[in-house]
């Protein structure tokens, strides 16, 4: 007689349930992974807008004390006395000199407008407002960004 020896192998159905299980939780980590990819898209972008501000900001104040005397101030152009202009045109502010010209691009998130205020105690200051873009490219009345800028001398 022969002896029959008896294998500890596994069933069929036991290891089509070990493949379903790890198919399971390769399909939950690939969506926590494509969650979390979004999620610090979202934060990338928004630290670039951030950034591209900050540097919008700081162009606008020095280009404003370097030429204080601003004859025109419309909403999307300021003309100085010494021919200088800053302008707006297709999401992108222009600082323009007898030296050359400057460009930056601003977000398509964001319309850019200027705005003369002033005010009977204090010298009149030239402003900067980047106004969000809502979902269909309305502007948002309640979130915008102002950059302030002062003008040495009074506006005639």
């Amino acid at each position: 007689m022969s002896k029959i020896k008896r294998c500890n192998n596994f069933s069929l159905i036991e290891v089509l349930f070990a493949i379903g299980l790890i198919g399971i939780l390769f399909n939950m980590a690939l969506m926590f992974y494509y969650d979390g990819r979004k999620v610090s898209m979202k934060y990338m972008d928004k630290a670039s807008h951030i950034r591209s501000v900050s540097t919008i900001a700081k162009s606008w104040q020095n280009f404003i004390h370097a030429n204080p005397f601003p004859i025109k101030v419309e909403t999307n152009k300021i003309l100085f006395r010494n021919q200088a202009v800053i302008s707006v045109k297709n999401n992108k502010l222009i600082f323009s000199t007898e030296n050359g010209q400057k460009t930056y691009a601003f977000s398509k998130a964001f319309a850019a407008s200027f705005e003369l205020e002033t005010n009977l105690q204090e010298k009149p200051v030239l402003v900067l407002y980047l106004k969000t873009k809502g979902n269909k490219n309305q502007i948002l009345k309640d979130k915008f960004i102002r950059i302030v800028a002062s003008s040495q001398r009074s506006v005639k």
